[in-house]
């Protein structure tokens, strides 16, 4: 830390029908170790709760916090929205389904003060083991597993080196350089657009895991599935607008590889439900490849009962299984977006 004067900070949260989660995400910020400057909570039209709970914390004075109505429907325009409400050095996006942890702002400020060189700064936003094996999966295997802090300056060959924006931290110059989120982006991936623009336009971000959130996942298997389609989608389009000509596949054992060519496609080869699907065609020829199925699952679980392991949470053998065979659903729901989503010379699975 310098003997600088802190910047301003001001969170945004947008928000919408998040009477479930959002009270969890104020007490989150109201118990942070360095008190935010101004919270600013956008809401996108919600028809619940929401809305009286952000009023309710306002008359109890425990936030600097205010609440900004927002037709324009999207998260996108949302944050846009807020951003324009304030005139603070420093915006930190969170969303309404997180709780920060209590050193949070404190982590964010400090890293940033201390690193004039970086444009933003993103963090894990791992899942709180709460809710059913569909949330729980999603807390183990989305958004929050990277431990090793790391400076970004490209969006990759395929566009999708961004971070989301549960946890993500923007000076506020760099925001304006880019006209902030892409509003035509409504259901997911304006975050890992903006970061994508935010390289292009020369600036860097840094990955820091230590400034956390935890993600309140919801419940549900079709809910799952319909967010995992979402996020492929996004990845389709992000390849599309970001992504460099060529055939770039994920493989086992050797990685990450790319071929020249005259369009731009991306396989993830080692998905799970990838591997289901070779091992069902093996057994049309060869009946015993079955058995490689729940061989299969078991090695999930055990992965599975690993990384809860780390979150410090302890998992059943049955409830791993299940774990598994979620994984699976999970994976082929996310490559039914990706298919769903892709274009012309731009094709992705």
């Amino acid at each position: 830390m310098t003997g600088e004067p802190s910047p301003r900070v001001c969170i945004v949260v947008p928000c919408l029908n998040a009477e479930a989660t959002l009270a969890r995400c104020l007490e989150g910020l109201a118990a942070q170790t360095c008190p935010a400057d101004e919270v600013i909570v956008a809401d996108n039209g919600s028809r619940d709760a929401s809305p009286r709970i952000v009023d309710d914390w306002i008359r109890a004075r425990a936030l600097p916090l205010r609440r900004v109505d927002v037709s324009r429907r999207g998260a996108a325009a949302a944050r846009n929205a807020a951003v324009r409400q304030t005139e603070a050095a420093i915006i930190a996006f969170t969303d309404s389904d997180c709780v920060p942890e209590p050193d949070w702002l404190e982590q964010g400020l400090a890293l940033l003060q201390a690193r004039r060189d970086v444009a933003a700064l993103a963090g894990p936003a791992a899942g709180a083991w709460e809710g059913d094996a569909a949330a729980k999966l999603l807390g183990l295997t989305t958004l929050g597993m990277e431990t090793e802090e790391r400076v970004v300056r490209n969006p990759g060959p395929t566009g999708m080196r961004g971070f989301p924006a549960a946890n993500l931290w923007v000076r506020r110059e760099a925001f304006m350089a880019v006209d902030g989120f892409d509003e035509s982006l409504t259901t997911a991936g304006e975050d890992m657009d903006f970061c994508a623009r935010l390289y292009a336009s020369g600036g860097a971000l840094l990955y820091a895991p230590c400034v956390r959130v935890r993600h309140l996942h919801a419940s549900g298997v079709g809910g799952m599935c319909r967010k995992m389609a979402q996020y492929g989608r996004a990845h389709a389009l992000l390849l599309e607008r970001h992504g460099q000509p060529g055939l770039h596949v994920e493989l086992p054992v050797w990685g990450a590889v790319h071929w020249p060519a005259p369009r731009t496609c991306w396989c993830n080869a080692v998905s799970a439900e990838k591997k289901v699907i070779l091992v069902l065609f093996v057994s049309a020829f060869q009946p015993w490849a079955l058995a490689l199925i729940p061989i299969y699952i078991g090695w999930l679980a055990r992965f599975l009962r690993r990384r809860a392991r780390q979150v410090g949470a302890s998992v059943g053998v049955g409830e791993s299984l299940w774990l598994g065979v979620l994984f699976v659903v999970k994976s082929a729901a996310l490559t039914w977006g990706r298919l769903r989503g892709s274009r012309p010379g731009a094709w992705t699975c």
